[in-house]
């Protein structure tokens, strides 16, 4: 929804989970199965599950451990 508001790129701003899942893929270079996105088996469209946080912040403790413990929990979903 919204998608032809703004300048094309408002979606990054105003969702905190593109945003998360866009620096999570440029970090840590994960597909998106790793970052915690659900493919639709029939569409192949990738999207946010409802557990999505939860997904992500295992896949950054699996590949940054360091990081993980120090870093900011994403938000929720607006």
């Amino acid at each position: 929804p919204g998608f032809d508001h703004g300048n094309g790129h408002s979606y990054f701003r105003d969702s905190p989970w593109v945003s998360t899942d866009l620096l999570v893929t440029l970090l840590h270079d994960l597909r998106p199965a790793a970052r915690g996105l659900a493919q639709d088996p029939v569409s192949g469209i990738w999207s946010f599950p409802e557990d999505y946080l939860s997904r992500v912040e295992a896949a950054i403790a699996n590949t940054a451990p360091a990081q993980a413990q120090t870093a900011p929990a994403p938000a929720a979903a607006p």
